[in-house]
């Protein structure tokens, strides 16, 4: 179902993408402790950095076993999940809520590049959570506060409170597909894009007129993608779909002549784009959303 579905959704993009499910990739990082910069990059010498503060280092192995890690001083990331905190631009002051947020990359990477925020990071399954919990204290993310719970109710306990929302939201996760993958039948992506519809719908609830949110997931699905906003595009809300500079990111950007060692390949969709996985980045659906005001009923 999903090969099938993938060759029509890629045409000529199709065989590359296919190919990257069953290789390798190369391992990211960016660095928390900026007073720790000059340190890391003298251990990881051969480090190149992608964009801004993120870095891709082909040993996960040292990454992962050395002092800076330990320490909280570097946080292993794929950059197509870095780069969708990128179009989140926050001020001091912000109240930020994480949706979905185990196992708290992206607030890490927000609160590395604000100071003076704060907010709220939820996971509803419990050891997850723990998980979340336990990273929020490495990297000493003093303003955010873990909770352990179904992100919906933020719809009637948060509304109108959040300057940026990050909703990651739970998906098929076919952007990690390989041969021991094991594929979800139609009956669970219905399930899957119920309850990404319901996320969505208390994430706009809980924020502010003239606010902004990402959503994302790790999927090709329209269903869970475009679909979903499509949605939300319907609901009680006045939405703007927002625009995605990638290139605003990189020194040198060609969406035709990408290079994997400076820019994704890219797939705009009817809202929002999809990151085409290679040997750096995996797939990756991300749109922007503002809302500007909640319709009146009739």
């Amino acid at each position: 179902m999903f090969k099938e579905y993938l060759k029509e959704l890629l045409g000529s993009d199709f065989e590359s993408v296919w190919a990257s499910f069953f290789a390798p990739k190369k391992s990211g990082f960016f660095i928390t402790d900026k007073s720790a910069k000059e340190r890391v990059l003298e251990q990881f010498k051969g480090a190149k950095e992608l964009f801004n503060n993120f870095y891709i280092y082909d040993d996960k192995s040292a990454l992962s076993h050395s002092e800076f890690f330990s320490a909280g001083q570097i946080y292993i990331q794929n950059p197509s999940s870095y780069l969708a905190t990128l179009f989140l631009e926050l001020c001091m002051g912000d109240e930020f809520c994480d949706m979905c947020a185990s196992p708290g990359g992206k607030s890490i990477a927000l609160f590395s590049r604000f100071a003076g925020i704060s907010g709220a990071a939820i996971e509803y399954d419990k050891s997850r959570f723990f998980t979340l919990r336990q990273n929020l204290e490495k990297y000493a993310l003093k303003g955010i506060r873990a909770y352990n719970k179904d992100a919906r109710s933020i719809a009637k306990t948060c509304v109108n409170r959040f300057d940026k929302i990050m909703l990651d939201a739970p998906c098929s996760s076919y952007s990690h597909f390989n041969e021991k993958f094991s594929e979800k039948s139609p009956k669970e992506l219905k399930a899957i894009a119920r309850l990404q519809k319901g996320l969505l719908n208390a994430a706009l609830y809980a924020l502010k007129d003239g606010a902004e949110m990402i959503y994302s997931t790790c999927t090709f699905f329209s269903a869970e993608n475009e679909e979903v906003i499509e949605n939300a595009l319907n609901s009680r809300f006045k939405l703007e779909i927002l625009p995605l500079d990638f290139g605003q990111f990189f020194k040198t950007f060609d969406s035709a002549l990408h290079s994997a060692l400076h820019a994704p390949k890219i797939l705009p969709r009817k809202y929002g784009a999809l990151i085409l996985p290679d040997e750096l980045y995996s797939g990756f659906y991300i749109c922007k959303l503002r809302k500007v005001c909640q319709k009146e009923r009739n």
